[in-house]
């Protein structure tokens, strides 16, 4: 609803937090050895612009928040705390999963942005924008539900407890 109010990131809040993201995705592009241009003017609708080139032309891409997957890291971070809130898991263990699980849902977003790309340079514009109003969410979605997996897994048969006494098991064992 904010983007549909406030559209081509004119909401400043909320905007400021892609330019980070793309200047991520645009450090993976170059790593990538892929030819590019990031630009940021500043302004009321500003937005970061990577232009790339893809069968012998130029696209100019405008990075706004929901496509740089702020909504995505709300989610998470509502998904987490109510997951959270009906665990026994300890406090620290809470912090370190949260940190972890955001620092993963950032980077999934990075990875929508390459993916994007990637399609545009391949199949075209018309693909690349189906991927990025239809499939792109699903990469979230399946990156939320695989991580909340490995979470249960790693609580239910208490793997980190498991890993410390194979550490102290095989610690002593070298000893004698």
């Amino acid at each position: 609803l904010i983007d549909v109010m406030y559209p081509y990131g004119v909401f400043k809040p909320l905007q400021m937090l892609a330019l980070p993201t793309a200047a991520c995705a645009a450090a993976l592009l170059d790593i990538l050895g892929h030819s590019f241009t990031l630009s940021f003017a500043p302004g009321v609708d500003a937005m970061p612009i990577i232009r790339m080139q893809a069968g012998g032309r130029w696209y100019s891409v405008g990075i706004a928040w929901p496509c740089a997957g702020v909504h995505s890291l709300f989610l998470y971070t509502l998904i987490i705390l109510l997951l959270f809130k009906k665990s026994d898991i300890s406090r620290f263990r809470k912090t370190v999963y949260f940190i972890a699980g955001a620092i993963g849902t950032y980077f999934v977003n990075i990875l929508r942005i390459i993916a994007y790309f990637y399609i545009l340079r391949s199949q075209g514009l018309t693909a690349a924008q189906t991927f990025h109003d239809a499939h792109a969410e699903l990469l979230f979605v399946a990156w939320i539900l695989l991580y909340i997996l490995l979470i249960i897994c790693i609580q239910k048969f208490r793997l980190v407890e498991k890993t410390i006494q194979g550490i102290h098991t095989l610690r002593n064992s070298l000893k004698i």
